[in-house]
């Protein structure tokens, strides 16, 4: 469910996601040729939609923090979404 297959020819961009396990802040480096408006989803293992934030990426390397005090423990499936691309990574909350 979290995999899109319309996205150009396939290609996925690697999200780096740290600390994981989280505890409380984990950052995030993306790096692709896209830049623009950014949609960041996170769902449950469930694949409930959970939280959303918009961020812009204004160059190839895109660096984010994000807060997963909200957050229950649990694995969670972090997304983020441009255009037709969407990347994925699996991340726990401790």
């Amino acid at each position: 469910p979290y995999l899109s297959t319309d996205s150009p020819k396939g290609i996925f961009y690697p999200i780096k996601l740290y600390p994981n396990p989280v505890k409380d802040i984990f950052k995030v480096e993306y790096s692709s040729p896209n830049t623009g408006d950014v949609k960041i989803n996170i769902y449950d293992i469930k694949g409930k939609l959970v939280a959303t934030e918009k961020a812009t990426k204004s160059s190839t390397e895109f660096t984010y923090s994000y807060t997963a005090s909200s957050l229950n423990a649990g694995v969670y499936a972090f997304e983020i979404q441009m255009e037709n691309q969407k990347d994925t990574s699996i991340m726990i909350r401790e």
